[in-house]
């Protein structure tokens, strides 16, 4: 009894460390005047400089950048969406998506690994009844919505993931779902920041357009969900 008493406080313990260094980061984040460096002027500024180490240490500056876009989604910074432009300029529209797309997946998995650890198991004691119904709804309509706000960028990232770790989806269909939801948007944002010289010149117009085909992807990914659980009836 006693030993297991230790193991709760304990487990207690390393969440609320887990927690206190994820608010810790992101204060240093902004305090250190870190996030200037995240913009679209910085990245043209330095781009010579970028280009050049890119030349001389290709796979280093792919392990950089994949680290660097799964920590953003990991600490929740709001930064993590221009890292799609900038693998896009950096990498042109196909191999810069990739890359985005493989980064932005593992710091979402990473996330559901530890907002799991640190939300799920409390809030199984304290709103079972709740969670209950939340993985019953999840098992009937859950896939259709998680892939229209993956596939929507307008949608919180780090929602989605919360939501996500309070259900019973498997990690692997996690993955797999969250990196072909975002496969459209990641090569369309890719697109635009491979022509990044131009994107001062963009028009409310083009934004419509912009969102509004984010919107018709998001749609047809839903239809693709749709006639699968369809033919899996069958």
């Amino acid at each position: 009894m006693t030993n297991k008493h230790a193991s709760t406080t304990n487990n207690n313990y390393s969440r609320i460390a887990l927690v206190a260094f994820i608010i810790l980061g992101t204060l240093l984040f902004y305090a250190t005047g870190l996030y200037r460096f995240f913009s679209l002027e910085m990245i043209k500024f330095y781009e010579q400089e970028i280009r050049v180490f890119i030349a001389h240490r290709y796979v280093l500056s792919v392990v950089m950048y994949l680290a660097t876009y799964a920590g953003l989604i990991v600490f929740n910074l709001p930064v993590a969406s221009l890292m799609t432009f900038v693998g896009g300029f950096l990498y042109g529209t196909f191999f810069g998506g990739l890359f985005a797309l493989c980064g932005a997946t593992a710091g979402a998995t990473v996330t559901l690994y530890l907002l799991r650890y640190v939300v799920k198991e409390p809030a199984q004691k304290m709103y079972a009844k709740y969670l209950q119904r939340l993985n019953n709804w999840f098992a009937q309509y859950g896939l259709y919505a998680f892939v229209f706000l993956r596939a929507l960028p307008i949608f919180p990232f780090f929602i989605v993931n919360i939501f996500s770790s309070l259900t019973d989806m498997p990690v692997t269909q996690f993955v797999f779902l969250t990196f072909f939801s975002m496969a459209p948007a990641a090569f369309l944002f890719a697109h635009v920041g491979y022509q990044l010289d131009q994107l001062e010149s963009i028009r409310d117009a083009f934004l419509l357009q912009f969102f509004g085909a984010l919107f018709g992807i998001a749609l047809f990914f839903m239809l693709l969900i749709m006639i699968k659980k369809k033919l899996d009836r069958r």
